[in-house]
């Protein structure tokens, strides 16, 4: 009896780390999905030279994210998709209810971002979640630990002096 006791106590625990594993896996699987549709609307931007969204929005206390073009691309899927495991989402570093970037024709996905992915509440005092660092054009990062905010400055014009020959004067001639 006492066995049996310790046995479906180890199975109960075996089963809730399998759970909060499955779970955790399906998470970083939507935040790589996202990363794969931004990834797709840049390539098909650059392709046929045409603007694709897209969105990240709540519906019925559940998000869901759907890429979305102006164009007749058969290959975008414009239905929205369920995000199962994401609960909240923050644009660099405050939370936000939904999210929309325009990947421009040229690759650029606008705005230049942090994009945080959250399991539970972003305003708990240990943030956990995925980000996904848009600031960079065209190259997209998936991360576990926050980015730092990239410097938002131009680059410097270059500083070119010209300086024009001296004729000497011949007073002689």
């Amino acid at each position: 009896m006492i066995a049996l006791f310790i046995l479906s106590l180890a199975a109960a625990g075996i089963g809730w780390h399998i759970t909060r594993l499955t779970s955790h896996h399906r998470f970083q699987a939507e935040a790589v999905d996202i990363c794969l549709a931004l990834q797709e609307a840049q390539f098909i931007s650059v392709i046929h030279e045409t603007e694709c969204e897209l969105l990240i929005y709540p519906e019925k206390g559940r998000l869901f994210y759907q890429l979305k073009t102006d164009e007749p691309v058969a290959i975008v899927e414009q239905k929205p998709k369920l995000l199962k495991e994401s609960r909240y989402i923050t644009l660099n570093n405050a939370k936000s209810p939904h999210a929309s970037f325009k990947v421009l024709s040229s690759g650029r996905i606008e705005p230049t971002a942090i994009l945080g992915l959250h399991q539970k509440d972003p305003s708990d005092s240990q943030l956990q979640g995925l980000w996904l660092d848009l600031q960079t054009p065209v190259q997209i990062k998936i991360s576990h630990e926050k980015p730092q905010k990239a410097a938002a400055s131009l680059p410097q014009k270059p500083s070119i002096k010209v300086e024009t020959p001296q004729i000497p004067s011949n007073p002689t001639r």
